[in-house]
């Protein structure tokens, strides 16, 4: 995740966080050390701690979700805090105003976690076991996409409508607060947001294949990431496609900074950045000025 120093920190299950400067210069934390009284003796093996998620608190301190607990740790003295020990993070989605959802390993409800850390259970119809994506929108609706039960969009807790969408992957609000789903097979679909009535773009815009990741191109699209190449979809068709490096395929990390800089990587390989990205009108391709490993 990015700062509001534009630092952008890297984590892993393993307890580590490696954060990137805008000057590039690169530090190291360690997070939940196990020397720890607040640590459940029976998770304190290094193979037992899993860190889910993290954050960062306004007062600069690491905000650790993992699967025994929500803990904050000071970053100068690295001293812990428990903030809930009762929730057991299995997956976590950001939202707006600092406010969560988790996916638990126990129990059939979704929980929202507001910035001061009050929680909610939010009774989910389908099999919670399913969910791929959650995402809260401008307008305060939550779309809920589920592997192979389809997309639901709620609103206060009840399901407005349920759109028959399988092997869903991810969710992306767009500058024009249409709703994007990305599918494991077959494309993407868009949501229109007034009349919540959806368009398909099968596999055949993205070279036969599915979709695993979207980003936001503000005023001008969705880029949409599969193994092997990256598109840009915009004004009702795909105009732009980029091959993926071979060196980072199968890729599954995609996102796009506001400098135009776009990031394609593979989770626990190799992440590439592509610089000032432009488009050429004639061929369809994207270009860029500078590619670092």
């Amino acid at each position: 995740f990015t700062d509001n120093d534009q630092t952008i920190n890297f984590y892993n299950w393993q307890r580590e966080v490696f954060s990137l400067d805008k000057n590039n210069n690169v530090t190291k934390d360690s997070l939940l050390k196990n020397e720890s009284p607040y640590i459940p003796p029976a998770a304190k093996a290094f193979d037992m701690l899993r860190i889910v998620y993290l954050s960062k608190s306004l007062s600069k301190e690491w905000i650790i979700w993992s699967h025994i607990g929500i803990y904050s740790q000071n970053i100068a003295s690295g001293n812990l805090t428990v903030l809930n020990n009762q929730i057991d993070c299995k997956i976590v989605f950001p939202s707006k105003n600092n406010s969560f959802y988790v996916i638990p390993y126990t129990g059939k409800s979704i929980i929202k976690v507001t910035k001061d850390f009050k929680k909610t259970k939010i009774r989910f119809p389908g099999n919670i076991e399913k969910i791929r994506t959650i995402l809260e929108d401008s307008e305060g609706y939550l779309w809920i996409a589920t592997l192979d039960e389809g997309v639901y969009c709620f609103k206060d807790d009840k399901v407005v409508k349920k759109f028959k969408i399988e092997n869903n992957q991810g969710l992306l609000q767009d500058h024009e607060q249409n709703i994007w789903v990305s599918t494991k097979t077959d494309g993407i679909f868009m949501i229109n947001h007034e009349c919540l009535k959806q368009n398909h773009f099968d596999r055949t815009y993205f070279n036969n294949s599915g979709v695993n990741q979207l980003s936001d191109f503000p005023e001008y699209g969705v880029w949409c990431l599969n193994k092997n190449a990256v598109f840009l979809y915009g004004n009702n068709a795909v105009y732009y496609q980029m091959p993926v490096p071979e060196a980072i395929r199968p890729a599954d990390i995609l996102y796009f900074f506001k400098d135009k800089t776009l990031l394609l990587g593979a989770k626990s390989g190799k992440l590439y950045t592509f610089e000032n990205i432009s488009l050429n009108e004639k061929s369809k391709q994207i270009g860029y000025t500078r590619s670092r490993l």
